[in-house]
């Protein structure tokens, strides 16, 4: 029998920057063009962090804000540190890791695997919290691994439709900003490869000096070519082992209407209603109204299948070669760099281009099939342990 994770009395903690403090509110800023959306989203956010479930709310905020910091989107962590403590968190929680119950430390190291893939996770995952001190019981397991995917997903958004960066009417200093970023991205910038047995390729030091010297152009070249060149979903053979997912799903045999939906009601039958409902009510949204059904389809589908072709979701009795014929390459680029959870200044540079009236609704079909494919993984593992 697991070991409840008790509330703790509310401690106050100072953050920098208060007067910018993400809210919720910004968040849901981002979905005003969708009001049928956004009022779905809300419900399903607020249900899943205050609604009925074994978890105490402090500590869903945990490992909401868990879930956030190891996806690297630092707007979403600030805004669920904010939630933690305003439910009766402790701060001591977030100033030091060994105050935090070694039952919720448990599920840390899951959260990062998650992170760097959700098809990782199988039933012995599972298993293994479910044995010894501090355990965790089926439900309080399926909860928290729904808050992390949740997260998961929408941590692409603020990515993607840049809420809450600075902004200034100074062209100039716009300018300056820009090119000190690229600076930083050019000498920092790593990305590692999964697949490559020698581990993350790293630009030496001759590379790096060569590359200050770089118009911005340039650089933004190189940038690219390193981010998208990871074989994530290659559209002429996506049957492949070069989708780089070890532990690919088949929609013909696992899907959300057949097999997700029906597990997750088995724990958590409100959520597996709403989360239902904002699949549906995502596939149905439209960037411009006077655009034709049809296109709109199309265009949805590829995003939809593009993003879950990423993550290692395929669907067979869908031609990939549709996402070329719908999608340009910079939303290909601006999908593929949301869903590998690149940093804000990479995208404020890069994909600027994209236009204003597709980011949002792309950003929302973008963390929707990326939640459902998470979830999947999630709930296949969780089937498979209860087996």
């Amino acid at each position: 029998m697991g070991h409840a994770i008790k509330h703790i009395k509310k401690r106050n903690i100072k953050f920098e920057n208060e007067e910018k403090e993400f809210t919720f509110d910004a968040l849901k800023s981002g979905f005003d063009r969708f009001p049928s959306y956004c009022d779905i989203f809300q419900e399903t956010h607020s249900t899943l962090l205050s609604g009925n479930g074994p978890l105490p709310e402090a500590s869903r905020h945990f490992i909401a804000r868990m879930a956030c910091k190891a996806a690297g989107c630092d707007s979403l962590t600030k805004m669920e540190e904010q939630c933690f403590l305003k439910t009766g968190g402790s701060a001591t929680w977030l100033e030091d890791i060994n105050c935090v119950p070694s039952k919720l430390r448990r599920l840390e190291s899951l959260c990062v695997l998650m992170t760097k893939s959700s098809s990782f996770i199988n039933y012995k995952h599972i298993k293994k919290l479910t044995e010894g001190e501090d355990s965790w019981t089926l439900a309080e397991i399926v909860q928290a691994l729904v808050i992390i995917v949740h997260f998961h997903g929408l941590s692409s958004f603020p990515i993607g439709t840049k809420i809450n960066q600075p902004t200034t009417n100074d062209n100039s200093v716009n300018q300056a900003k820009s090119k000190q970023k690229l600076r930083k991205i050019s000498e920092n910038f790593d990305f590692s490869d999964d697949n490559n047995t020698d581990g993350a390729t790293k630009l030496n030091e001759k590379e790096l000096k060569r590359k200050r010297s770089f118009s911005e152009g340039e650089v933004l070249n190189k940038i690219t070519k390193q981010v998208l060149s990871k074989s994530i979903c290659d559209l002429n053979d996506h049957e492949t082992k070069s989708l780089g997912v070890s532990n690919s799903i088949r929609i013909q045999d696992y899907c959300w209407d057949d097999q997700g939906f029906s597990v997750l009601s088995t724990f958590y039958s409100d959520i597996a209603v709403l989360l239902d409902d904002k699949f549906r009510a995502a596939r149905k949204l439209s960037p411009k109204n006077d655009q034709p059904d049809n296109e709109n389809e199309k265009f949805r589908t590829a995003v939809w299948n593009f993003v879950q072709c990423i993550f290692g979701v395929q669907h067979d009795d869908y031609n990939y070669k549709e996402i070329n014929e719908a999608l340009d390459d910079n939303l290909k680029d601006f999908i593929k760099l949301c869903c590998n959870n690149c940093s804000t200044s990479i995208n404020e540079v890069l994909l600027d281009e994209v236009k204003n009236t597709k980011r949002a609704f792309v950003s929302i079909l973008v963390m929707e099939a990326r939640l459902q494919s998470e979830l999947l993984y999630v709930l296949k593992a969780v089937m498979k342990h209860m087996s």
